[in-house]
């Protein structure tokens, strides 16, 4: 039985895994998509997502110097976003890990390093270089911020739960820091429209389980079909729309109409005939003591006699 959210489901093949069960996968319900957004460390680097019982799952990731989101990040709101529109992804994971060397560097060795490779501080903008860098002094605490900082960026879809997790290298045990269902939507987004006013322009997604059982074929040149306001704890997309028809007029805006079908060349035209196989000269055998050379020669004779005076 699935378990009762993509969460829950993630964390269940987490213990397992911790515990042993190095098969164990996470239990996800048709169309739920996690999207990661981990630590470019490169210890994590193909452990990570086993852990979390995502092995063998397309799941769509970004990675960032500590997983540290700011305020008005727009690098990390955009992977965010594009993976809502293009991978389908319906939830969030932010994964900061223990033993983070962002978490190590002082402001000193910032700048330190940066004199090292030649970076002046001009470069950041007059901003303190261990700010600029996003390194922490704790783990937990950063991961709560980043969480805080995806879910009040306006591009990030406020329905979409954004959860944290505290990942332990020496064990691969995963801890909830920020649990995303249920959390109030940001200031940014308090002017959304009311659930009647998308009724004409499809579902809405809301922070909660969500089971994708089909996807929507969109429809191009108009609204898109009328759909009902998904509650939190369910999406049902429903049956999917007819895709526009072939022929016809075009929508406004997108070229002239099609041509008829019987204007149109067929789609499949029988071959040509293959051409004849023009005949081939009859063989003569070498003359008894003839040389290439000689054979060459009657060759050439041949070929003047052809030409003509």
């Amino acid at each position: 039985m699935p378990a009762a959210t993509l969460l829950d489901a993630i964390l269940d093949a987490n213990r397992r895994r911790a515990d042993g069960d190095a098969s164990a996968c996470a239990d996800l319900a048709p169309g739920a998509v996690p999207f990661v957004v981990s630590c470019m460390d490169p210890r994590l680097n193909g452990r990570l997502l086993p852990a979390l019982g995502l092995e063998g799952v397309e799941v769509p990731q970004a990675k960032f110097a500590g997983a540290t989101v700011r305020p008005g990040d727009d690098a990390a709101a955009r992977s965010v976003l594009a993976a809502a529109i293009f991978n389908l992804a319906t939830e969030v994971i932010v994964v900061g890990h223990a033993d983070c060397r962002m978490g190590k560097f002082s402001s000193s060795s910032v700048r330190d390093g940066m004199a090292r490779l030649g970076v002046r501080p001009e470069a950041l903008g007059g901003r303190e270089p261990a700010e600029w860098l996003g390194t922490f002094s704790s783990g937990r605490s950063s991961v709560v911020a980043s969480v805080e900082a995806l879910r009040a960026h306006p591009a990030v879809p406020a329905g979409v739960p954004v959860h944290g997790l505290l990942f332990r290298l020496e064990d691969g045990r995963a801890e909830v820091v920020v649990r995303g269902y249920g959390a109030p939507v940001p200031a940014a987004s308090a002017a959304a429209p009311s659930p009647g006013a998308y009724a004409s322009a499809g579902p809405v997604f809301r922070p909660g389980p969500v089971t994708l059982d089909s996807i929507p074929t969109p429809t191009f040149g108009g609204p898109g079909p009328a759909g009902p306001f998904l509650a939190p704890g369910s999406v049902d997309l429903g049956a999917s729309a007819p895709p526009p028809p072939l022929l016809g007029p075009a929508p406004s805006g997108f070229g002239p109409t099609p041509h008829p079908v019987a204007d149109r060349p067929p789609a499949y035209a029988a071959p040509p005939p293959p051409l004849p196989t023009p005949p081939s000269a009859p063989s003569r055998k070498p003359a008894k003591g003839e040389t290439p050379f000689d054979r060459a020669h009657r060759t050439l004779d041949r070929l003047r006699r052809d030409k003509g005076p």
